[in-house]
């Protein structure tokens, strides 16, 4: 999709930020300049992935408080558009013998925090402030 402007025709495009999707790119021409401009749809994304056939999931919500999610399936995301706290959090036990699991925190679309641990019944965790 393009845009018509007095400058010219202004594309719009869609980027990928570490596998995200969820990021729209876009730039525009005043009379001296260009500027690049970007919008991110998820304030604070949880990914969850690895060979696990099912993780027990322990986060910190948008709120400040402590959710947790017994057996659930990998890949799985958990995505929120308003984030009130400043800090973040997400641990994932694998419930096997054996398999991988991956714990990804994304902030405004870019990787910020990651952690992966391998083996039966193990936990990847990643926090921090942002």
């Amino acid at each position: 999709m393009d845009i018509k402007t007095e400058y010219g025709i202004v594309p719009i495009f869609d980027a990928s930020v570490e596998g995200n999707s969820q990021l729209q790119v876009y730039y525009y021409e005043t009379d001296s300049f260009v500027t690049i401009s970007s919008v991110y749809v998820y304030e604070i994304e949880y990914k969850i992935s690895g060979t696990a056939t099912s993780v027990d999931v322990t986060l910190n919500n948008s709120n400040g408080g402590t959710e947790q999610y017994d057996n659930v399936s990998d890949p799985h995301t958990y995505s929120y558009k308003n984030f009130n706290d400043d800090f973040v959090y997400i641990s994932a036990q694998n419930q096997g013998e054996s398999g991988s699991v991956t714990v990804k925190i994304y902030h405004r679309g870019a990787l910020f925090k990651s952690s992966t641990s391998s083996g039966a019944y193990v936990i990847a965790t990643a926090s921090g402030s942002i």
